[in-house]
């Protein structure tokens, strides 16, 4: 998969030097280690070959530099930092990471690509993973989130977000800027869970302001709908914002029932659902929720909510009720242990 990744990275760094062939061999004794060669058919004095050494944290302190060889070393992390870079140059130290910052040393070769700090402020502006678009990006937050004590390697995360190594180097980047991570030999995590949390709570705010909800009316009692609901939507109905948080912790009282899915056009259920559609007075009330909004559920017997850092999300700043419960959520990420 890296080899993948690399040539690939390799190939869109040196489209504008021509023609060239790549070959690419993993080292048999160490995982993280392999070896690629160039070829460059149209300059016959460009030929070199470099010892690979793969990082899933690009940071200085996980490099020991003192086995890197001018000239004849690469290497290869989802990020590597400008003032890193500028110290593998002195070096003489080639490397590539995932965003397409290169530098390639050779005995008749130097080729060097990295963003302007301009330009890498934009393209971060694109996939600010707080920004309510930015569904993808969201999902290694919420993973982040979900266990604040544990440190994850850039890998480890990827794999449980379903984010590619690129967007999770990228979120790691952001956080990093924003002073918002915490390193680790085991990895990273978010050092100061709560500040992220009200800083994405209130970019959430415009998002949940402009949403289209659904309002119904029902005579039933939220035990005997929910068991109606449950049996006409099994497995598409979550249980969103107070009603997710009395669930947490039973210290709000709510009359109203707040659901949500993802699996279901709002239109579609609205016609078949055991309730009165109004536009006032409702005691139902259902949203629709993206990929984010309904990544990590909990289960409650039969009952699915979503997780409590959506729920923080949906009633951060509303102030009143909305303080109360989200209130004992908030205190998991208070409690979170400093390295």
């Amino acid at each position: 998969m890296k080899e993948e990744l690399l040539i690939q990275l390799f190939e869109q760094a040196l489209t504008d030097q021509g023609g060239f062939h790549i070959s690419f061999s993993r080292s048999p004794n160490c995982e993280g280690e392999g070896h690629v060669s160039f070829d460059f058919p149209e300059h016959t004095d460009r030929h070199f070959s470099y010892f690979c050494i793969f990082k899933d944290v690009g940071e200085p302190r996980f490099f020991d530099l003192a086995v890197a060889k001018e000239m004849t070393t690469l290497i290869f992390a989802p990020f590597i930092s400008e003032e890193f870079s500028r110290t593998l140059e002195e070096k003489k130290i080639s490397y590539i990471d995932s965003q397409g910052n290169c530098l390639f040393l050779g005995p008749s070769f130097f080729y060097s690509k990295r963003e302007s700090n301009r330009a890498n402020k934009a393209k971060r502006s694109l996939i600010d993973p707080l920004a309510p678009r930015s569904v993808k990006t969201s999902l290694i937050l919420r993973c982040l989130l979900d266990q604040p004590n544990r440190f994850l390697t850039l890998r480890e995360l990827a794999n449980l977000s379903g984010a590619s190594l690129g967007q999770t180097a990228q979120v790691r980047s952001f956080l990093s800027e924003n002073h918002w991570v915490e390193d680790s030999r085991h990895g990273f995590r978010v050092s100061d869970p709560l500040s992220l949390l009200s800083a994405w709570a209130k970019v959430y705010q415009n998002k949940r302001d402009s949403g289209s909800d659904c309002l119904f009316f029902s005579v039933d009692s939220s035990g005997v709908l929910l068991e109606k609901l449950q049996k006409l939507y099994p497995n598409k109905l979550y249980l969103t914002s107070y009603t997710a948080a009395a669930y947490y912790y039973a210290s709000v009282s709510q009359p109203v029932l707040y659901l949500g899915t993802q699996d279901i056009d709002l239109m579609q259920i609205s016609r078949s659902f055991p309730a009165a559609r109004v536009t006032t007075g409702a005691n139902v009330v259902l949203e629709g929720l993206d990929e984010g909004e309904s990544f990590l559920p909990v289960e409650k017997g039969h009952l699915r909510l979503v997780s409590p850092v959506q729920v923080i999300l949906s009633l951060w700043g509303r102030g009143g009720r909305s303080d109360e419960a989200i209130a004992p959520l908030l205190e998991a990420f208070k409690n979170v242990k400093k390295g």
